[in-house]
């Protein structure tokens, strides 16, 4: 839907926090001659902050995403399936041409893991600076709510924004954390406007 309309569209997923806001996102893509700019961690391939180019390449990936027989999708849905499409061990020649289009940059570039979801790997670990905290797995984890607010406070206070309180019934569901009052309309994806 939207990517006809960008150079670049950059997909974060609800557990993920901008912490340094003068990261600009064309900075990321243009280090990249590739058409997927994503990241890895310790299990593979994390869709949970990402770049896609508006490339054919891209569009056949996605389609290609998007016909993955369901039984791939299994336990991390588009994830799972992207992760299928470019294993080796199942794909052969199409894996290895696929991820001719990938770029893999350090995880911790816009994919940071708070300290207690990064399962003591330090080079998915979140340290200050980075560019985006991501609660990966966050329902897992007894103390998610809390640490994600102090996340957002923090975000808040570096990037010289008044933090807005968050009530009880705004943060209902230990998966939904981010029902968090926000400072106005926040798109589901951002993008890099096109230059065609």
């Amino acid at each position: 839907k939207w990517l006809p309309h960008y150079d670049w569209v950059m997909w974060m997923d609800m557990d993920a926090l901008f912490m340094k806001f003068e990261t600009r996102l064309e900075d990321i893509v243009a280090s990249s001659t590739k058409h997927i700019i994503i990241t890895k961690d310790w299990h593979g391939i994390n869709m949970g902050v990402f770049f896609l180019k508006n490339s054919e390449v891209v569009k056949s990936l996605l389609d290609d995403i998007w016909k993955t027989p369901q039984t791939f999708w299994y336990p991390h849905l588009e994830q799972s399936a992207l992760s299928y499409l470019v294993d080796y061990q199942r794909q052969k020649k199409k894996a290895r041409e696929r991820l001719k289009h990938f770029h893999f940059p350090p995880q911790r570039l816009f994919n940071s893991y708070p300290q207690q979801f990064a399962y003591g790997n330090r080079d998915s670990q979140y340290e200050s600076g980075d560019f985006i905290a991501h609660f990966a797995n966050c329902h897992a984890f007894p103390n998610c709510r809390d640490t994600f607010v102090q996340f957002a406070s923090f975000s808040d206070r570096s990037n010289g924004l008044q933090a807005l309180p968050a009530t009880d019934e705004q943060i209902t569901s230990p998966v939904a954390i981010t029902n968090i009052e926000l400072r106005g309309p926040v798109p589901a994806v951002c993008g890099v406007p096109s230059t065609q």
